[in-house]
């Protein structure tokens, strides 16, 4: 019978069980690399334990980006360097990292969007910058666009492409076939921005805990 582990991949395992209304079972990982089960009440240990057997590939993975993104701000705090623009550069004397990149975000992103909306045919919008930690850009029922201030740490061809997804959604409210064409009339490496956003945003989204 299947036993529910301790530790995976030197990871500590929380089982929490609940006597509320939770059907399924569920697995989190928690930064730095704690991982959390939730299972209900009545749910056997052998049941369980299938379920955490069957997502270990998931688990060890998401255990590996975390290792990434704890190995990177590490590096960063070492070489006392924030990254900004996608290149890591000396500490501005702002006494508040949070403020001095929202003033960068506000000046650049305005920028950038005013520039891509014409490539686009559109008027630019007017634009929020948030404090968002698990998404990079939205496009609201008003066509306000709210990009987070730790946008501005990727490279810029990065956040053109966020800028671009969020302008495209003025037109097209979906991520059909004509939203990707409209988009790539500002960017045509949509593709590569993509991918990108999806081997290296990890490595940014727990930087200055707030």
């Amino acid at each position: 019978m299947a036993k529910i582990p301790l530790v995976i991949n030197g990871a500590p395992l929380t089982l929490i069980r609940s006597r509320r209304r939770r059907r399924t079972v569920s697995i989190s990982i928690k930064h730095p690399g704690q991982i959390l089960v939730r299972a209900p009440h009545r749910v056997p240990e052998h049941d369980v334990a299938s379920f955490i057997q069957k997502r270990e590939v998931w688990i060890q993975n998401r255990l590996r980006r975390c290792q990434e993104a704890l190995d990177f701000q590490s590096k960063l705090r070492q070489e006392e360097t924030w990254p900004f623009l996608g290149q890591a550069t000396a500490r501005p004397t702002a006494p508040n990292a949070k403020k001095w990149y929202r003033r960068q975000a506000a000046a650049y992103l305005k920028q950038r969007t005013e520039i891509l909306a014409t490539k686009m045919g559109l008027d630019a919008p007017p634009i929020k910058i948030d404090s968002a930690k698990r998404r990079w850009g939205a496009c609201n029922a008003k066509n306000i666009l709210c990009f987070p201030w730790r946008l501005m740490m990727l490279p810029p061809e990065i956040i053109d492409y966020i800028v671009a997804h969020e302008l495209a959604h003025i037109k097209e409210k979906h991520h059909g076939p004509g939203f990707w064409r409209f988009a790539l009339t500002a960017v045509p490496s949509l593709a590569s921005g993509r991918r990108w956003l999806r081997d290296h945003q990890h490595l940014y989204a727990d930087l200055f805990h707030e």
